[in-house]
């Protein structure tokens, strides 16, 4: 058996996970698993998927969530990166690709969790790219943000890329693929070709936060659509830039 995506059959199931990516079918992903027997599956507690539960986390501004919460079991840790979807249609649920994160954590009440930015949503589809899930772990979706922005700025903030947040990796010394945008306008950034390193040692980091290392001669990343500043299509033909680092 080489079952690299996968569903539940079961009605009303909305999470789908592939390994690596989730094609339009199992055939055509063309991933494969670094060992033999390794498996990575998930259910959840019954609860129900249209309602959501105010929720407050110091981590980051999720201010809801789905009450349904997903366990995965993973044999030997050996499966990696997935991408994780969840279909909402039907559900109710309405807003843009910043109100949704991906919560994880290690306990059943989702106390500390790590919570990663939504990579796209698209017809009623939320996904979420590079997510490695360990065994034991539980997940639901965040289905709102408050609005924030770099330095409480939010107002005609394009775009938002975050050292610590909607990194590709978060294995340090490793090469960042892609870089989510936080500011909900989509402007992300993607390799090309020759990618900088995530970094999160304690000799490379800022402030006790990782960093994203470019070594000044070949490293890059493509950004994503930046017409609306480059017109003033949207900012009247002025434009700030800030960038921190050393």
């Amino acid at each position: 058996m080489n079952q690299l995506q996968s569903q539940s059959a079961n009605s009303g199931s909305i999470v789908t996970m592939g390994l690596g990516d989730i094609a339009t079918d199992n055939a055509a992903n063309t991933n494969s698993f670094a060992n033999n027997d390794a498996y990575l599956i998930w259910g959840n507690d019954g609860a129900s998927a249209t309602q959501a539960s105010n929720v407050a986390y110091a981590e980051d501004v999720v201010t809801q969530r789905m009450l349904r919460i997903w366990r995965a079991d993973e044999n030997a840790g050996t499966v990696g990166n997935t991408d994780i979807s969840f279909d909402l249609t039907g559900l109710g649920y309405s807003g843009s690709l910043s109100d949704y994160s991906l919560i994880i954590s290690d306990a059943a009440g989702l106390t500390t969790p790590t919570i990663i930015p939504a990579s796209s949503f698209t017809s009623d589809v939320v996904t979420f790219t590079n997510v490695n899930l360990t065994d034991g772990q539980y997940f639901t979706l965040g289905t709102a943000r408050t609005a924030c922005g770099p330095g409480g700025v939010s107002t005609d903030l394009y775009m938002w890329l975050r050292a610590d947040e909607g990194t590709s990796t978060s294995d340090n010394n490793t090469s960042l693929t892609t870089w989510t945008d936080r500011s909900g306008n989509s402007t992300n950034a993607t390799s090309d070709g020759n990618p900088p390193l995530y970094l999160n040692n304690t000799t490379d980091n800022i402030n006790f936060n990782p960093v994203i290392d470019f070594d000044g001669t070949n490293h890059r990343l493509t950004v994503g659509n930046l017409a609306n500043i480059k017109s003033g299509a949207t900012n009247g033909g002025d434009y700030t830039m800030i960038g921190v680092g050393i």
